[in-house]
């Protein structure tokens, strides 16, 4: 393999000179060029090795020399042995008193230089991502070595540039800028609901949930984002960049540093295999190519879900850990110091490629006893079916995990949140179906980004669910700038058997119930309705009558929309009646729906 390299003329040297064969070769050093790093507009990101140290983030790595005196037929070049014993030999450099009608001239294959008899050369080598470890480089003249020098190649991203970041310094609940999102806790209790000033409330705090916040924060700021946990958290509070629940929306992270003119992606791109040494691991590629990772670590006993999150930064010396910036105290320290050498879930955020332009994304979050499957308008599938008992990953880039958010002062392991992820969604038609696998209520999050980063958020609280149930969302993404999410009814979706014909009895549908009557357990004191809205409605016609009063105002029907209701029960027979008008061609008709709920 042969590198081209860069000639310049400079008119000083410095550096130790060695005397071969006529001419006089001087080395000045080796060098790297830094991703972050800008210098004199001479050196740019380039800056000299310290402790002849290099870094695999590190795009390339370098040595200059300075040939002065130099004599008819010399010749120059060098080559570089890499730790993995691949070795790059350039192609020779040859010195000439005329050539072509010209005198002293320096050739090489790809420029030529004339006019003096001294030359500055800079032998350049591409060295992010490559195998670390001890290189070797080699300068010859007229064939013989007139200096080596080693160097190492660290597998990390250079110390120092990811801020260190303690989520422990916003631990005051009083203090309303150290308050996680708007969730809450009772008293000593390890709860988290969503505040709303019932006695005995305490805000949980950054310290106790901000630890994703916070390697976010570092993240940013090692993108030039420059931000604090605390600035993020507010940011993100105001800006539906929290989740039911108080987890994070990975792409409002995104939001922000396009707000604050930054450009990152989530997720990244996969690594181009061709250009990173296949000895690497999945996290490692993602770092020397992109930055700091996002690990999932402390994971439970019994399962793989992460109940922490960590900013990985590369791997020491021999690889055996990771390199990691810890927010549980704001400590660097490595993954088998602190995580018994495990990671369990990983997210990637950085910086877009040439090629990259698509941003776009469909995030989908659970709390329930229950499962996700979400099909694509092409028919492939990501999650889990478990009444066949199959996991899908048929989507590109999609995943389907799940994690605690933990509280990391007591190390309660919190409420697990199931998160289904697609990237670079396809337009057109999409149907996630929720398995029930136990009683209880779930709340699903469903969120759409356009092109431009703009959101369309769907929410659903508290909707009952039983085993062997499966409640199913179908919904048109554009993926066009300012288009939000369509939801339509379809098999599988009750269509409250109120009104025939059937395109007129189709204006309300419903996700939940899937019934006319329920009958619920005793005691039940509240019911969510789930309930869709066809394309032909006429939003002013509607009304919503509950047990005789007029509830239409906690309602809001659109065409082609969704939404959940709470509804607060008796005891005894509950008995919900909707109506609404839509057009059907030429002519206007009403669909009117009767919904009875019993508590014994």
């Amino acid at each position: 393999m042969k590198t081209a390299i860069l000639l310049v003329l400079v008119g000083c040297v410095f550096g130790g000179f060695t005397t071969a064969f006529g001419s006089t070769n001087t080395f000045l050093g080796l060098f790297r060029y830094d991703v972050q790093f800008v210098g004199s507009e001479a050196r740019g990101n380039w800056i000299r090795q310290e402790n002849d140290e290099a870094y695999y983030r590190d795009p390339f790595v370098a040595a200059e020399t300075v040939i002065r005196e130099a004599t008819n037929g010399e010749t120059w070049e060098a080559v570089l042995t890499k730790a993995d014993g691949t070795v790059i030999r350039w192609d020779p450099v040859q010195f000439y008193d005329n050539y072509d009608g010209r005198s002293n001239c320096f050739v090489s294959p790809v420029w030529t230089e004339c006019g003096r008899t001294v030359q500055w050369i800079q032998w350049y080598a591409r060295s992010q991502c490559q195998a670390p470890g001890t290189w070797r480089w080699e300068f010859l003249n007229n064939g013989q070595i007139f200096h080596a020098a080693q160097f190492a190649v660290l597998p990390q991203i250079p110390p120092g540039r990811v801020p260190l970041y303690n989520q422990a310094d916003y631990a005051d609940p009083s203090n309303p800028d150290h308050a996680y999102d708007n969730i809450c806790r009772t008293g000593t209790q390890r709860n988290v609901y969503v505040c709303d000033g019932r006695p005995n409330e305490v805000r949980w705090t950054i310290r106790g949930k901000g630890c994703y916040l916070t390697d976010a924060a570092m993240i940013l700021s090692y993108h030039g984002v420059g931000v604090d946990p605390m600035t993020l958290n507010t940011w993100l509070s105001e800006n539906r960049g929290y989740r039911p629940g108080g987890d994070i929306r990975p792409r409002a992270i995104v939001q922000y540093a396009m707000s604050n003119g930054g450009n990152i992606t989530f997720p990244a791109e996969t690594p181009n295999s061709q250009s990173v040494w296949n000895g690497l691991a999945e996290p490692e590629r993602f770092i020397c190519t992109y930055g700091p990772r996002m690990l999932g670590v402390n994971a439970s006993p019994t399962t793989s879900q992460p109940r922490h999150w960590v900013v990985a930064i590369g791997r020491n010396a021999d690889r055996s850990t990771y390199l990691i910036n810890d927010p549980a105290g704001g400590v660097e320290t490595t993954l088998a110091g602190g995580y018994e050498n495990r990671y369990t879930a990983m997210r990637t955020f950085g910086r877009p490629s040439a090629t990259y332009t698509d941003s776009t994304g469909i995030s989908i979050s659970f709390h329930s006893p229950g499962d996700l499957l979400l099909t694509d308008p092409q028919g492939r599938r990501v999650g889990y079916n478990p009444v066949q008992g199959l996991t899908y990953a048929e989507i590109p880039g999609a995943f389907y995990e799940s994690h605690y958010l933990a509280d990391d002062e007591s190390g309660d392991p919190g409420p697990l949140t199931k998160e289904l992820d697609v990237p670079w969604p396809v337009p057109g038609k999409y149907n996630l179906e929720v398995f029930g696998t136990g009683e209880g209520v779930y709340t699903l999050d469903i969120s759409a980004y356009d092109p431009k980063m703009n959101p369309s958020i769907r929410q659903f609280w508290d909707v009952s669910i039983s085993p062997g149930t499966v409640h199913t969302y179908a919904f048109q993404y554009a993926k066009q700038v300012g288009v939000e999410l369509e939801f339509d009814a379809v098999s599988g979706n009750f269509d409250g058997k109120g009104q025939r014909p059937a395109d007129v009895n189709k204006f309300l549908s419903y996700v939940a119930p899937m019934e006319g009557t329920v009958t619920l357990p005793a005691g039940t004191a509240k019911y969510s309705v789930v309930i869709i809205y066809d394309r032909a409605v006429i939003p002013g016609t509607f009304k919503a009558e509950f047990n005789g009063r007029d509830v239409s105002a906690s309602f809001k029907p659109a065409p082609a929309g969704i939404e959940s209701v709470r509804l607060d029960l008796e005891r005894g027979r509950n008995v919900l009646v909707l109506s609404i008008e839509g057009r059907i061609g030429d002519r206007v008709a009403r669909d009117t729906d009767r919904l009875v709920f019993v508590v014994p």
